[in-house]
């Protein structure tokens, strides 16, 4: 399992595509962590391929 962050960012967006289109992860063995809304049709190219989204964010409770 891989939990990678800021999937709509540069790098994250980057790192995502790599992934996914060289075949590295098989897609049910991500989870993609996100400070925006997970139902954010920003990331609707995730939903159709099944990738748990999950909302994570690095200042939730002044950490």
């Amino acid at each position: 399992m891989l939990a990678l962050t800021s999937p709509t960012g540069k790098l994250g967006g980057a790192v995502l595509a790599a992934i996914l289109g060289n075949n590295l992860i098989d897609p049910k063995d991500l989870v993609v962590c996100t400070s925006s809304d997970p139902s954010s049709t920003r990331l609707s190219h995730l939903h159709t391929q099944n990738i748990p989204i999950r909302h994570a964010d690095f200042d939730y409770g002044g950490i």
